[in-house]
């Protein structure tokens, strides 16, 4: 099991900022990593894979997409439970469909899974989307938050491309996780580690993962 990368006390503090939405300076585009630099202090770092413990139950950071706003995720998938005194996932990977085969959801942005969220949530045929966007309180998979979402792809591809840094992700090669984005009125689009993404039948049951924003 990856053993979860220690923060600095500063790296807790900048991580701190990040999720509560404090100011950020974009890192280099693409290396997925923030500076910042707290009043009085020297500036801190902070990278996928990092996690926020403590008060902030555990999330981890998962990259940027924009270079502005930082992307976290869960600590577990879908029919996990996180045990936040060992920091271990248990339980069974559960599976969900995107939706209904053949049935327009509108929901086709490849960079806001929170937009694509909202809108699958309002519908009643939409389990992968409503988990995420039902997670909150006293969930202890909810971490404290409860503005969770089922990424859009783009926003999913940080998972692949972090995915040893980030950790409890399934990795094989029949392991698809669902995006929130759909392709068309039959299929939406998966995320899998060791392949290329694509777009599958959305009744087809898969992985889940949710993502927040910090701010």
């Amino acid at each position: 099991m990856h053993k979860r990368k220690r923060m600095t006390a500063m790296k807790k503090m900048f991580v701190a900022m990040a999720a509560m939405g404090g100011m950020l300076l974009p890192g280099a585009a693409l290396a997925q990593m923030f500076t910042a630099t707290v009043t009085g202090q020297a500036t801190g770092f902070i990278s996928p894979g990092d996690q926020l413990g403590g008060e902030y139950g555990g999330i981890v950071y998962a990259g940027t997409l924009d270079g502005v706003t930082p992307l976290f995720v869960t600590r577990c998938d879908y029919g996990m439970v996180w045990n936040p005194d060992t920091d271990v996932c248990g339980g069974t990977r559960g599976l969900l469909a995107y939706g209904s085969y053949g049935v327009v959801t509108g929901a086709t942005s490849v960079t806001d899974g929170a937009s694509n969220t909202n809108t699958l949530a309002a519908r009643s045929d939409t389990p992968a989307a409503k988990y995420c966007a039902d997670l909150a309180p006293p969930d202890v998979n909810s971490h404290g938050y409860g503005d969770w979402y089922l990424p859009s792809a783009n926003e999913l591809e940080l998972l692949k491309t972090h995915y040893v840094a980030i950790g409890n992700v399934a990795a094989g090669s029949s392991y698809l996780y669902w995006s929130s984005t759909e392709n068309t009125y039959v299929q939406a689009y998966y995320m899998r580690i060791t392949s290329a993404s694509g777009g599958t039948i959305k009744s087809s049951p898969y992985y889940i993962r949710c993502m927040r924003r910090g701010n």
